[in-house]
């Protein structure tokens, strides 16, 4: 039987289309399957945090099967959640703090916001 290789990319925060790529993937039952996660995973959409952990759970399931990488988006945010980037730059495609939101606390958003 031939190898199966899927590619996903620019999920940009948005778990539904997330959930349903991977349930039509169905790495369980396809063992000979791999499948490349070419990033821009947050960014976007209100459920970054979930697409994470997400592909987090995949990637640690299936390590043979799974190969996983940053894209721009996903390392400017990291770079400005990590204090290693002050351009706004990417802060202002987020002003509805969408990204930011997902990814933290209820509590938190006041400070981020500047309330």
């Amino acid at each position: 039987m031939p190898k199966t290789t899927y590619v996903l990319s620019d999920v940009h925060g948005h778990l539904p289309c997330l959930l349903a790529a991977l349930e039509m993937i169905d790495l369980a039952s396809n063992p000979g399957a791999s499948l490349f996660l070419l990033g821009d995973n947050i960014d976007r959409g209100a459920q970054s945090t979930e697409v994470l952990c997400t592909l987090k759970d995949v990637a640690h399931r299936w390590p043979n099967q799974v190969l996983a990488l940053r894209g721009n988006d996903d390392v400017d945010f990291l770079d400005w959640m990590s204090g290693d980037d002050d351009d706004v730059f990417w802060l202002l495609q987020d002003l509805e703090f969408v990204t930011i939101g997902s990814c933290l606390m209820t509590e938190q958003m006041p400070r981020a916001r500047g309330d």
